[in-house]
């Protein structure tokens, strides 16, 4: 997991981050110091995580992740099939395929310091 990704879903939890990541992966999004209801990225992730993003990252542009094999993992753990996953987000099922058994069919890539 990319640091990115980690300091994003520690500020604003998993469902929020993956609000973000799917509307807007791969492009910086400028983050207000004090949100408002009528901004995208309230629209986006909702106004407490809006706040909580502007509370590390106000006035400034925060690249977001594309994160892809996070996505991946997800849905494997949601239990859903390559082909499924590879159309829902536009990859190979062979790219999903792969992250199955890198990772397991559980998901998240075991943690080898547990």
């Amino acid at each position: 997991m990319s640091f990115a990704l980690a300091q994003i879903r520690e500020a604003i939890g998993d469902e929020a981050a993956l609000k973000l990541i799917e509307a807007r992966g791969g492009t910086t999004v400028f983050v207000p110091c004090d949100p408002r209801e009528d901004q995208l990225l309230v629209d986006i992730v909702g106004l407490d995580a809006a706040r909580e993003l502007a509370s590390r990252w106000g006035k400034e542009y925060l690249a977001v992740p594309i994160a892809m094999e996070w996505r991946i993992d997800r849905l494997l753990e949601e239990g859903l099939s390559a082909p499924k996953i590879a159309l829902a987000l536009g990859v190979h099922e062979d790219r999903v395929r792969r992250r199955r058994r890198k990772v397991g069919a559980g998901g998240s890539q075991p943690d080898l310091f547990a």
